[in-house]
């Protein structure tokens, strides 16, 4: 986030979703998989928008993951 911010702070926004909090939000693969970790399972969730208008479109969407133990 330090970098994110350096460059854009204004711009972008995250939401970090972690633990039973990921179950309860329904996402059951991540939350099933991570609890095999001795460290909770968390979902890490960036939104760059230049233009500050929360309803402005989105004309592109990156997608990663890593699951990791």
């Amino acid at each position: 986030m330090d970098l994110l911010c350096s460059v854009a702070c204004d711009h972008v926004t995250y939401r970090i979703t972690k633990g039973e909090d990921l179950r309860e939000q329904n996402y059951m693969g991540l939350h099933t998989v991570g609890r095999g970790s001795e460290r909770s399972p968390v979902l890490l969730a960036l939104d760059y928008n230049p233009t500050g208008d929360k309803d402005a479109p989105v004309y592109a969407c990156l997608v990663g993951k890593g699951i990791t133990f």
